[in-house]
C-alpha cells in the first residue's frame, strides 16, 4: 500500500468514515505491516492533534474507536500517539452571548459599587483647615504671595516665623494644637487628614485621638512622624529630624524606610537612620560631615558611637573624599567629680572645647601618633557631670585620623566609651 494510501485511509478512520470492510483492511495494515503502522501512527498523530485543537470531544472519541480494533496501535512509536491523543482536554465550548436580564444584573450591581463607594467618601472623617493664632509680623506665603497668618492656613500654604515670634494652628472643637518655635517653616499639605512638612525649625504638638484613616501627619527633609493622639515635640534641619514623645506613640522612619514605634519619654533621631535615644546612658555624638577642609558644605549627619577612626586614605563616608572635616557635638557625661586629662591625637587638625571653653588646640597639619602626651584638662565637679562637648577635626591629604581619650585619677586612659557621650541632653 502506497503513502498516499495509508494517509487517505488514516484520515478516514480518524474522521469515523471506515465502512467494515475497510476497517477490516486498517487493522489487518496494522498488524502485519509494522513499517506501515508507523506511518499510519504518523498520520493519526497529526489529524489528532487538529481534531484537539477544534474539538477536544473528537480526539477522545477517535482514541476510543483506535482501542476496538484488535491490535491496533501495538508498537511503541504508535501507543505513544495514542497516549498523548489521551492527554488531550477538550476545549472549554463557546459562550454564547450574554442575555438581556444578564446584562441588566451588571449594570445594577456597577450602579450599587459607585453608590457604595460615594457614601464611604461622605461619611469618612473630613478635616477642616486649622485655625492660625500668631505673634505680630508672622507671615504667611500663599500661591507665591506672602499676607499677615490671620484666619485659616489653607493646604499649600506655608506660615514662617522669625527668631523672636511664635504661632499656634488649632481646630476648632477638637483640641489639637500645633505650636511653632521661633525661626520655623512649616508648610500645609494636600490629602486626608492633618499633613504638613516641617522644613525646618521646632513643632509641639499636642494631638487629639485621630482616626486611623486620617491621621496627622509631619514630615521633614529626613523623616516622617505619623500621629493618631499624643503629645511630642519635632525638631527638624536639612539632615536630621529629633522626636521627642511626651505621652502616646508615633511611628518615626525616614522615607520610605522602616518606622520606628517611639513610647512615651523616649527621644529619636533622624539622620542616616532612625535611632532611639536611650534614657540611661549614653550612646554617642552627632557628626556632621563636611565635603572641604573648613567646615563648609555639610554632606551628611551621623550618629557616631565613638571618637576613634583611622580612615587612612580611605572615604570617612560615601561620597567624600579628601581633604574633608567633621564637627561632632553632643555632651558628655563624667562618673566622677575630678579633673581629667583630654588626648586627642590626629591626623589632621583638631580642637576640643568642654562646657564651651577650650581645653585642647592643635588645628594644623600634623601625623597621627596614638600614644601623643599631649592633652588638655577640665574639672567635673558634684553638680556638673554632664557638660557640652564639642570636637572639630579637619583632614588635608594623605592620611587621615582622630581618635578622642580620657583619663583621671579614678579613669585609666582609655577611648571615651559611648556610654559617657550624649548626642542630646537628656
Amino acid at each position: 500500500m502506497s503513502d498516499d494510501e495509508v494517509m487517505a485511509l488514516s484520515a478516514a478512520y480518524v474522521e469515523g468514515d471506515l465502512d467494515p470492510i475497510s476497517r477490516s483492511h486498517l487493522a489487518e495494515l496494522v498488524q502485519q505491516e509494522p513499517a506501515q503502522a508507523g506511518v499510519l501512527a504518523e498520520q493519526v498523530r497529526t489529524h489528532l492533534l487538529l481534531h484537539a485543537l477544534l474539538n477536544g470531544g473528537a480526539a477522545c472519541e477517535t482514541v476510543r474507536r483506535a482501542r476496538l480494533i484488535p491490535g491496533a496501535f501495538t508498537s511503541d512509536r504508535a501507543k505513544r500517539v495514542v497516549d498523548s491523543a489521551r492527554s488531550l482536554k477538550p476545549h472549554a465550548p463557546r459562550r454564547s452571548s450574554p442575555r438581556p436580564y444578564a446584562t441588566m444584573r451588571w449594570i445594577t450591581a456597577a450602579a450599587v459599587a459607585i453608590f457604595a463607594v460615594f457614601v464611604l467618601v461622605l461619611l469618612l472623617p473630613q478635616t477642616s483647615p486649622p485655625q492660625i493664632s500668631a505673634d505680630a509680623g508672622v507671615r504667611i506665603v500663599r500661591a507665591g504671595n506672602a499676607a499677615v497668618a490671620t484666619g485659616e492656613l489653607r493646604p499649600n500654604d506655608t506660615i514662617i516665623t522669625a527668631a523672636n515670634q511664635r504661632a499656634e494652628l488649632t481646630w476648632v472643637g477638637e483640641g489639637t494644637r500645633l505650636a511653632l518655635e521661633p525661626s520655623t517653616q512649616v508648610q500645609a499639605l494636600e490629602g486626608r487628614g492633618k499633613r504638613f512638612r516641617l522644613d525646618h525649625g521646632g513643632i509641639a504638638v499636642r494631638a487629639a485621638p485621630q482616626p486611623s484613616s486620617a491621621p496627622l501627619v509631619l514630615q521633614t527633609a529626613r523623616a516622617q512622624a505619623t500621629v493618631v493622639g499624643t503629645a511630642f515635640t519635632l525638631n527638624a534641619d536639612p539632615f536630621t529630624a529629633w522626636l521627642h514623645v511626651e505621652h502616646g506613640t508615633v511611628r518615626f522612619g525616614l522615607h520610605g524606610g522602616v518606622e520606628l514605634l517611639v513610647n512615651a519619654g523616649e527621644r529619636a533621631l533622624a539622620a542616616d537612620r532612625v535611632t532611639i535615644i536611650p534614657r540611661d546612658r549614653g550612646c554617642g555624638l552627632l557628626g556632621a560631615y563636611f565635603r572641604t577642609n573648613h567646615l563648609t558644605d555639610q554632606v551628611l549627619v551621623r550618629l557616631d558611637p565613638v571618637i576613634d577612626f583611622d580612615w587612612a586614605s580611605s572615604e570617612p563616608a560615601p561620597g567624600m573624599s579628601h581633604p574633608f572635616s567633621i564637627r561632632w557635638t553632643g555632651f558628655i557625661e563624667a562618673q566622677h567629680a575630678e579633673t581629667y586629662r583630654f588626648y586627642v591625637p590626629s591626623d589632621d587638625g583638631v580642637r576640643l572645647w568642654i562646657d564651651d571653653r577650650l581645653v585642647y588646640d592643635n588645628w594644623r597639619i600634623q601625623s597621627f601618633a596614638p600614644e601623643d602626651n599631649r592633652y588638655g584638662v577640665f574639672t567635673f565637679h558634684d553638680d556638673r557631670l554632664r557638660v557640652p562637648i564639642r570636637l572639630e577635626y579637619y583632614e588635608q591629604f594623605s592620611l587621615a585620623a582622630v581618635r578622642l581619650s580620657w583619663q583621671s585619677p579614678n579613669t585609666p586612659r582609655e577611648v571615651v566609651p559611648a556610654s559617657a557621650l550624649y548626642p542630646v541632653n537628656p
